[in-house]
This record gives C-alpha cells, structure tokens and sequence, in this order.
C-alpha cells in the first residue's frame, strides 16, 4: 500500500466499536483481567467514549483510513 492511499481523519461516535474492539484486544494482549473483566471495562466505557467524541476537545482519535474508503 502507498502512503498516498492512506489518509488520517477525526474519529467520531461512529468509530466507538472499532476503538473499543482496540482497547480490548491491547489488554487481553497484556493478560490483564479475564474476559468477563474485559466485557464489562467495554459496557462502562462505550457510552463514555461516544459522548466524549461527540463533544470535540475532551476525547481525540486519529484513526488511519484508506483513502478510496
């Protein structure tokens, strides 16, 4: 893939799933918590999340898209 078929671009709301499938995977990885433990930090942290990209300053993500996408 060519660097100029990948672009950058404000996350928002929309992008809650992914980001949180992210955080998950990144601390099952790290073996911390059980899977319950880990289902539950997603529960918690999606309302959070969501609200907290649709208000702008407080939560930013930059995630990296194909560009034709």
């Amino acid at each position: 893939m060519a660097p100029s078929e990948i672009g950058i671009r404000s996350a928002t709301p929309q992008d809650c799933a992914v980001i949180l499938h992210h955080r998950r995977s990144m601390f099952r990885d790290m073996g911390e918590g059980s899977p319950e433990d880990l289902d539950r930090m997603i529960e918690a942290t999606a309302p959070w999340l969501a609200g907290a990209l649709a208000d702008g300053p407080t939560t930013v993500g930059w995630p990296k898209i194909l560009k034709d996408r």
